[in-house]
């Protein structure tokens, strides 16, 4: 599973209807920002983020300033391995590499992106293609954050 960040809520709500919830979820994005997902081979996709990982008025829950990420470095999560390639205005990683320890196609993994209030799923680019995801309108908007 992957895609934008679920919050625990949703997981909560699914157990309450009786609902599968997944074993894991990675988020390749965390705040509000346009993204443009390249698919490079069968298990990677390459993560271009136009404000950084970090953006948002939440986007520092999810890393503390004074452990920056940099170019080049690893980060190894349950098989899952990601490659900072560069770094946004904010300090945050700007582009990122995910490779999956299964192919992105596989039946075990859902795609999903936040999209007017819900989630929804969606299909990976084949490889060697970009997809564009628009900006997601969350719920702090209402807030003006």
């Amino acid at each position: 599973m992957a895609g934008w960040k679920v919050f625990p809520a949703a997981f909560a709500l699914q157990a309450l209807e009786g609902r599968p919830r997944p074993r894991r979820l990675s988020a390749l994005s965390t705040g509000p920002t346009p993204i443009e997902l390249a698919r490079i081979d069968e298990h990677t996709v390459r993560v271009d983020l136009e404000r950084g990982l970090f953006a948002g008025p939440l986007g520092r829950l999810f890393r503390n300033v004074a452990q920056p990420l940099a170019p080049g470095q690893l980060v190894r999560l349950n098989g899952l391995e990601i490659e900072i390639l560069s770094l946004a205005a904010d300090g945050s990683p700007g582009s990122l590499r995910y490779r999956f320890p299964t192919p992105l196609d596989d039946d075990n993994l859902r795609w999903i992106r936040w999209d007017d209030g819900r989630y929804v799923t969606f299909e990976p680019p084949a490889v060697g293609q970009t997809i564009s995801l628009p900006r997601p309108i969350g719920p702090l908007d209402r807030f003006g954050w």
